[in-house]
Parts: structure tokens; sequence; C-alpha cells
């Protein structure tokens, strides 16, 4: 996908003050557990260690990328939500882009910033919910449902509404 390689090969280079913290957090592994988005940092602090063992990597850089790959898995979890609701590929590839070229996306897919984990869990947690409605798959869905919303909420607690949104 296009999108994707824009992402990778463009990260931001005018960082906020917010992503400072996060890749000194990972690089220097310090204040990992921030208790509004609680795995954020520990993930990638996790991640950054496997990676570095083969890969010199500045711990900032990292996080972009890492953040552009949930990007894309976004976009992909999205189109297959549409593609469930509507049947209609070509809606479900033109909203994707849509969604893609949107200033919040492409904002946070290039920065080391916490918001697109939370929302890749959300979308996983909307996802699994609309199978069990639409296409009555099996009873466990709800339940892994639930635990995807309660993975974005540990990511950043704002997403309690979405689950609460997708269970109710």
């Amino acid at each position: 996908m296009l999108l994707g390689v824009i992402y990778l090969l463009l990260p931001n280079i005018n960082h906020l003050g917010d992503s400072y913290g996060y890749g000194a957090s990972v690089k220097y592994g310090v204040d990992l557990f921030q208790p509004h988005h609680l795995l954020y940092t520990w993930i990638n602090y996790l991640s950054y260690n496997c990676i570095c063992r083969f890969v010199s990597i500045d711990a900032l850089r990292f996080m972009q990328a890492l953040n552009a790959v949930g990007a894309i898995c976004c976009l992909f979890v999205l189109r297959k939500i549409v593609l469930i609701q509507t049947g209609d590929l070509n809606k479900a590839n033109w909203l994707s882009i849509f969604v893609g070229c949107s200033f919040g996306v492409m904002r946070f897919a290039v920065e080391a910033e916490v918001y697109i984990f939370p929302i890749f869990f959300s979308l996983l947690s909307s996802i699994l919910f609309v199978k069990y409605v639409v296409e009555k798959q099996s009873s466990y869905l709800p339940f892994l449902s639930g635990i995807m919303a309660t993975l974005s909420c540990l990511f950043h607690q704002i997403h309690l509404f979405w689950g609460i949104g997708v269970l109710s």
C-alpha cells in the first residue's frame, strides 16, 4: 500500500515534547508505565531492545516506524470492517485511502506518539464484535472483543469510551 510506504519513508522531523519524552523513556528504560497510557512505552521498550540486538537504530525513529506499521494495520482492519458491513470492495478501498490520508492518521503514523496503537486495538475490538453480530460466528468473539477493548484502554485510557460504545 502506497500510504504505508509514505508513512515509513517520510517520518516526522518536527517532534512534539511528548515524543522526545517517550523516546527517552524507551532508550534509557525509565518511566515505562505512565498512568494514562500504561502499555505504550513498555511495549516500545521491549520491541526496541529486541531489535537493537540486531540493528543499531535510534529509539525515536524506531517508534515512528512501529507507529507507521500500526497505522497500516489500522487501515487494513478498517477496510475489513467496511467490507463486512457493506460487501462493497470499492467503497472499502476508497474509505481506507480517505482515512489514511486524513490529517490525524498521517500526523500520528509518522510520529512517536501514543495514539495509533489504541486505535488499532479498538478497531480489532470492533471487527470482532461486528463478526459476531453480522456473521453470527462463534460465541467467544464478544469475549475477545472485550479483551481488545481493554488493551486499547491500557494503551490510552480515552479508549474506554470506544469500548463502551462497542459493547453497548
